[in-house]
């Protein structure tokens, strides 16, 4: 398992999964506010103005989330030398 590292648990992973959790949630919240500005509150907005921090919370979070075991990987083999 990865969380656990000789029997030891592995806080920065967990810590990194954590923050990616929340990150992809902020990332799906964005929509929550272009339906208030749109349909509650009347604004003309587009998609576009919101598209960007959609992605910006959205792609880091997922990185983080579930990057962390191949990080791992590719360093174990680089420092294996290949």
């Amino acid at each position: 398992m990865i969380g656990v590292v000789n029997g030891v648990w592995n806080l920065e992973y967990f810590g990194m999964k954590r923050v990616g959790t929340i990150l992809f949630y902020l990332g799906g919240c964005v929509w929550i506010a272009y339906a208030i500005a749109k349909y509650i509150l009347g604004w003309n907005v587009t998609l576009r103005q919101f598209l960007p921090y959609h992605l910006v919370a959205v792609i880091p979070g997922v990185a983080l989330k579930h990057g962390y075991p191949l990080y791992v990987r590719l360093s174990r083999r680089w420092r294996q030398g290949g």
